[in-house]
Formats: C-alpha cells, structure tokens, sequence
C-alpha cells in the first residue's frame, strides 16, 4: 500500500532535500508520521487531528499536488508547504507534506530588495550624470564652435594690420618723395615740406604701432592655438564620458532587473 510505503521511508525522505526539511504523512484526519526539522518544530504528535487552513488537508480535499506559503499565523513560523496526497485505487487515503523555511526566501528577498533599491539610486545618480556629460558635450561644441570664431577673427585683424603696415611704408614712401619735391621747390616749398615731414613723421608712428600690434596680435595666436587644442582634448574627455556613462546606465538597468527577479524568486511559493 502507498501510504505504509511513505510511512516507511518518511524519515528518509528529509535527506533527499538540499534544504532543512520537515517531513509528515497523514491519513485523511490525524497525523501518522512527523519529523521536524532542525529549524522547524510545529510541536505536532503522531495522532493530532489535522488543523483547518493547512495546506496538506487542502491538498486532500482537492486531491492535488499544492504548494503555498503559510504565514506565522498558524504554527508561528512562516513556511513554505508542499502537500502531495496519497491516492489508492482512486481514493485520497493520506498525504505527504514538506515544509521549508522561508528563511532564505526572506533572505533572497531582503537582499534583492536591498540591491533594488541601491541600484535605482546609483541609476538615478546615473542618469543625472549622464544628463550632465550631454550637457557638458553640447557645451563643449559650442565653446568650440565659438573658439574656432575667435580664432578666425584674429586672423582678419592679423591681414588688417599687414595692411596698415604696407599702408605705412606707402606713406614713408610718399612722405620722402614730397620732402624732395619741396627741396627742389626752394623757399616756396617750405610749407610743403612741413606736410612731407609730418607725413613721415605719421608714417613711422603707424609703422610702430603696426609692429606692437602684429607682436600682440602673434601672442594671442599662440594663445588661441593653445586653447583650441586644449578645448578639442576636452571635447574629447567629455564625448568618452558621455560614452560611458551611456554603459554604465545600460548596466544598472541589467542589474535592476536581476535584483528584481531576485526579490521574484524569493517571493515566489
């Protein structure tokens, strides 16, 4: 018979189970076997009569395998239960019933809540950082964008003062030509050699302004120079960050589901 069968090797059954088991058999009624396990006593004595609510007088009526999470409430312990009743020649004569702690489920649980709520902090913090580094990219775009500008513009003011300069030796050259002229004119050009002079004289002054604007001019070149490369390297930086932390929201979210189905499994009964 099925049922002096699992009589028979109830007390075995608990070691074929990776976990801390409690093993019972029943008939339809009372309890005819009962080995609690090391974490697990429900202080049940062969011939109590089986309680309302339990999932092996569950099993027995349905005449179906079930599998439940008990709350405290019954035994004072939270448990997971799976009942699978003793059938004889079509009629339900007993059950054998395993109970497993949900110690480890709560574990599982309290873990993987524990990482869900970490990571959707660190995938909050993340997508803050990645808001920043886009950001920051665009902001680098138009710095260099705008650099590239006034880089352009001290050319222009460079061929400006290239022209001013040739301007100024046009102006010595005219100045001289007219200081001739007058010597050659005596006395009456007097007045015009004033002219001349001052024309010379206009000539060289722009001459040296030309020359402190040109060396100026040639510092701020090199200083532009400088800049454009650094603003390049951290277009660069910024573009990699952007990459990355890119990545690293893609990861947080693979964890997020991981810890999720981890608090899944451990729920699960």
């Amino acid at each position: 018979m099925k049922l002096e069968t699992y009589l028979s090797i109830a007390g075995e059954l608990a070691d074929l189970y990776y976990e801390d088991v409690l093993v019972s058999v029943t008939d339809t009624e009372k309890t005819l076997a009962y080995y609690p396990s090391k974490t697990m006593d429900f202080n049940i004595k062969v011939g109590d009569k089986l309680r309302k609510g339990t999932v092996t007088g569950e099993a027995i009526r349905s005449c179906s395998r079930m599998q439940r999470r008990v709350n405290k409430e019954l035994y004072g312990i939270p448990y997971v239960a799976i009942a699978n009743p003793i059938v004889e020649k079509g009629v339900v004569v007993g059950c054998v019933t395993v109970c497993i702690s949900v110690d480890r489920f709560d574990s599982l649980v309290n873990a993987g809540e524990e990482i869900l709520a970490a990571v959707q902090q660190m995938a909050a913090a993340g997508d803050n950082l990645t808001q920043a580094s886009s950001q920051l990219v665009l902001t680098i775009h138009d710095m260099v964008q705008e650099t590239n500008q006034v880089h352009s513009d001290v050319k222009h003011t460079n061929m400006v003062a290239e022209r001013i300069r040739t301007l100024s030796k046009q102006s010595n050259i005219l100045g001289l030509n007219a200081s001739i002229e007058a010597a050659r004119a005596g006395q009456l050009g007097r007045g015009f050699a004033v002219v001349a002079s001052e024309v010379s004289k206009l000539a060289d002054n722009t001459k040296l302004l030309t020359l402190e604007i040109e060396s100026d001019i040639a510092k701020v070149e090199v200083a532009m120079d400088t800049l454009v490369g650094a603003v390049e390297r951290l277009s660069e930086v910024a573009q990699a960050q952007s990459v990355g932390t890119n990545e690293i929201s893609c990861a947080l979210q693979q964890i997020t589901r991981m810890a999720e189905k981890l608090v899944e499994i451990g729920n699960y009964s």
